[in-house]
Formats: C-alpha cells, structure tokens, sequence
C-alpha cells in the first residue's frame, strides 16, 4: 500500500522498497531514515511525477490541491495559441494579444515565468494578474534602476485604485524592513492591496531577508529574474529558501539563459523545485558534458538532453520573441540611476556654488570651478556620468552609477542583439567600451577621434559607441534596433538626427530607445527639453538650474 501526504513545504512518501530506484527519479527525492519515508518538495510538478509512478491508495487533501495545480499547468499550455481570449476583468485598458496568452497562461499556476522580450508588455500583465488575483501582500524584486518605473506601471495599468505601492529606494536595509511592516500594517487596515518594490541587493540581508520570509507575501514577482541565475550566490540561495514560504510566484525576463541553458536552474528553483531539483551538480551532469579543471572545478565543454530542458522548461512558461510586437514603430524608455550620496553632495555644491571640491582615489583634494552658466550644465552633465575635469586638468572619477547600469543593460539583453550607445563625452565612450567587455561582448566606435563603423555595419563587433555629434547626417545604424543614451548634448538637431539613424528606411523591426538618467539632476531637465523639442539651454536656464 502507497502513502502520500503533505506537512508544510514537504511531500512525505509511503512506498514499496522495490521501486526505491524510479523514487530516486523525482526531483529533489530524499529518503528519511529516521521516519522510513521518502520526502520531496512539495510542488505541483512532484506531485504529478508521484501520481504517475505511484497511483498512491492513500493522499491527503493537500497533495490533492497540488495534483490539480498540475492538471492546470497542463491545461495552460492551450492558451499560448489561442487567439479569441478574453480581456481581464478588472482592466485600464485592453491587452494586446500576446499579453493576453501570457495573462491566461499564468492566472491559474502557482507558479510561471514570463519569458518576453524587452518592449512586449510583460508588467502590464504583471499589474493585470496581481490586481485580478487580487493579492493582498506582493513583493516585487527589481533592479534598483527600475524601482521608481513599478509605480508608474501600476498607475498606467491597474483596474481599480484600491492599491498602494511603496518604493524601497533609499535608506538602510533595516530601515526598508522597518518601513515594509509599517506599510504593510497600515494597508491591511485600509483592506488595500499591498505592493512593495525592491531591489535584489536588499531582499537577502538581514534584517530584510528574515523579514521577508515571514510577512505572509502571497506572490514574490521577480523582475528580471536572471539575476539570480548564478545558483551559488548569495541571492539565489535566498530565493530558494523564500519559495517555500510563498504561495505564488512569477518570475519576468527577456533572457532567462543569458550564458547558457545552465541559467535557468536557478530561476526554477525558486519558480518549482520539482521540475530541476534541488542538487545544481545532478542538474549539471544532466543537462551538460564537463571536463575537469583542477581539483575542484569543472568546465562545460557542451550541452546535452536539451529536448528534456527543453520541454520542463516551458511546461510553465510562456514566451513571447519581439517579433509578435502590435507597438507603434518606436518606443521610448527611461532606466533611472541614484547617485551616491558622496556624488550627490559634490554634485550639489557645484550646483549651488559653482565650485566645490573633491578627493581623488589617492587622497587628494582637487578644485573644481565654473566660471558661467553653461559651463555649469556642462560640468553637472560630466559629474552625472561618472567624471569630471579639475581646475589643473586632471580627470577624476564622480561615481559609477551610469556605467553599472549600462552593464545591467547589456546583461539583460540577449547577446545576439546589436547595440548603439550614444554618448557626448569620450570619457563615456571608453566606459561603453569598459561595459562591452565586462559582459562578453565586442566594441566598435564613431567619434571625432575614431571610426570602425563598418565594422559594426558587418557584424563583427556587438556594441557601437557613438559620439552623438558624428552620428548625424548619411549614418546608418538600422543594424541595431536597441538604442542606448548614456549622455546627450544641448543641440535638438544632434538628438533628433540619432534618432533617426535607427528609425528610418531600412529599419525592419520595432525600435527601442533606452534613456539613462540620473534622478533629481541635469539629465532629467535636458531630456524633458529634447523630448518636448525644446532649446535645451534655454529652455534650462530659464528653470534656474
């Protein structure tokens, strides 16, 4: 007679000793000596393997439940194609029909990953499934770049106005934690739902990741999920731990496998333990041919049963190429980065003063003046990307806030995409190329100084930096149709004339502009002026900056 019943996170097993080794099989398997048990994770995927190779006499209500979350995984495969789906019930305004497979795909799964191209709408159908799920405890773990952009996305999507979101942008870790549990009490008593925002750096300290574990959160959205695809990391193993105290969860990415099919393990191990297991070496060994490489390491020298990986993983995943785009022909986007405080304050005394101070890496103190208004924007521009000149011409470095986010750019962006970055100084030209390198990628430029262009037009090089003042006029760019500003310049025509490098004759696909941008300074004063079609330097001045 077989046994099978669930005790909070764990399967435990009744079984015949005959068929120890087909137990073996399921993911995340472990024979319990002391109990004479088999236990397993307790995840719709167990459930269904231990179904079929058991047909077990006896279950309790709760592997029941997770049976049929299995059924409904299996049911949610038909709504990938299905091209008559309903809109959500609670809605601002209608899905395109991508979203729409993605939304009827995920409403029933415990747990699901979106796996959709940057620019094709994948938070909307986040908003759309947290509000008509009507979760009362989310948190959402995002880059801290995208923090800010959460709210908006909730304020352009959601149905209804009985929700609150609180964006964990500043303040220590015990501060966020301290502000998640007032924020948390206090929409309960509103009967609002309750959306916290964060960023991965903080979820997996104490006292956040403790915290976080025990607030009774009923989904965890992860936001670019490929970042915790590293499965010794510290961020990884937290996720791993706080699935178990999650009753749904959802992971978002346009590049679940940025370095291989390997990427994907850590991701599911937070999604559902029951479909790659718990052991990355088992998983390795499965799915990978490795040779060592000295006493402890080992090298992936190639892949294997990738049909397998293959088919596990999309059993809950649904996937949409920016080939299924319904979007008008250019899209503009906003990455915000915060500058450090050290940076804020040297940034601020230049603005109020116009001179300030500050100390090199050796120690030293450097002078930095302005002598007139437009000198000023230029020298909060330089301190906004990472540098600035002193009075005796040495270059000292601000910060390295933009040039972070240009590699998490370049990490979230599949590697066989073409990339034009525009930049005003040469100091971020070298810093595209910095970014290029850190994520395997190669480099090309067009500036006053250098021109490989035809390299990059022939594809043997990824990234094209381009001094925006020589990517004018005759300059074909529609290689690409990722577009990156790092820094821009005052002149309207220059920006307009890069725009049109990509977006033009020629240009197949659905462009994406991606503008990064250092909140509460200068960039954001220059880019509403560029994106209203104003004179920049007049149209700042005149705000006093």
């Amino acid at each position: 007679m077989t046994e099978v019943k669930v005790i909070k996170s764990k399967i435990y097993a009744k079984a015949p000793y005959e068929i120890k080794e087909t137990l073996k099989s399921i993911p995340t398997a472990k024979w319990e000596p002391k109990y004479r048990l088999w236990s397993f994770a307790a995840t719709p995927a167990v459930a269904q393997s231990l179904d079929t190779l058991l047909s077990p006499d006896i279950v309790d209500d709760k592997f029941r439940e997770l049976l049929e979350q299995s059924f409904d995984i299996i049911s949610a495969d038909s709504f990938k194609q299905q091209d008559d789906l309903p809109q959500p019930e609670i809605r601002r305004n209608d899905s395109w029909k991508h979203q729409l497979q993605a939304y009827h795909f995920a409403a029933n799964l415990p747990a699901a990953m979106l796996y959709m191209a940057m620019g094709t709408g994948k938070s909307k159908v986040a908003v759309d499934l947290i509000i008509n799920r009507g979760y009362k405890r989310v948190l959402i773990v995002c880059p801290k770049s995208v923090i800010n952009v959460w709210p908006k996305e909730f304020k352009k999507h959601a149905g209804h106005d009985r929700y609150e979101v609180l964006p964990l942008t500043t303040g220590s870790v015990a501060k966020k934690k301290e502000a998640t549990e007032f924020f948390l009490k206090l929409q309960a008593t509103k009967g609002n739902q309750a959306i916290v925002v964060v960023n991965y750096e903080t979820v997996w300290r104490p006292p956040f990741d403790d915290f976080a574990t025990k607030a009774g959160f009923d989904l965890v959205v992860l936001d670019e999920s490929h970042k915790i695809k590293a499965p010794g990391s510290k961020v990884s193993q937290y996720f791993g731990r706080l699935a178990d105290k999650v009753t749904h969860r959802l992971c978002l990415t346009g590049t679940p496998m940025p370095n291989g099919p390997l990427d994907v393990y850590g991701q599911y191990r937070f999604l559902d333990k029951g479909i790659y297991g718990t052991s990355y070496v088992k998983f390795r060994a499965r799915y990978a041919v490795t040779v060592p490489v000295g006493e402890k390491r080992q090298m992936v020298v190639a892949f294997q049963n990738q049909d397998e990986l293959h088919d596990k993983f999309y059993s809950i995943a649904y996937r949409a190429d920016k080939d299924v785009l319904d979007l008008p022909p250019a899209i503009h986007q906003v990455r915000e980065v915060e500058l450090s405080p050290k940076t804020l304050k040297f940034y601020r005394e230049l603005e109020r003063d116009f001179y300030a101070w500050i100390e090199t890496e050796k120690g030293q103190g450097k002078e930095v003046s302005i002598n007139n208004a437009l000198t000023k924007l230029l020298r909060l521009q330089q301190v906004c990307s990472g540098f600035v000149p002193s009075d005796d011409g040495d270059i000292i470095q601000t910060g390295t806030e933009k040039f972070d986010e240009l590699v998490d750019y370049f990490e979230d962006l599949d590697k066989n995409e073409p990339v034009v970055v525009f930049c005003r100084f040469r100091h971020d030209l070298d810093a595209v190329h910095e970014a290029a390198k850190r994520t395997g990628r190669t480099s090309s430029e067009l500036s006053g100084r250098v021109n490989t262009l035809k390299e990059w037009q022939e594809g043997k090089t990824d990234v094209i930096a381009v001094q925006i003042q020589a990517g004018g006029v005759g300059i074909d760019l529609t290689r690409a149709n990722y577009c990156v500003y790092y820094s821009v310049g005052f002149s309207l025509g220059d920006y307009e004339q890069s725009l049109a490098r990509i977006h033009r004759p020629g240009q197949t696909k659905t462009t994406f502009y991606t503008h990064i941008i250092a909140a509460g300074t200068v960039d954001e004063k220059v880019h509403e002026a560029l994106d209203k079609k104003k004179k920049v330097v007049e149209s700042i001045l005149n705000k006093e900056v």
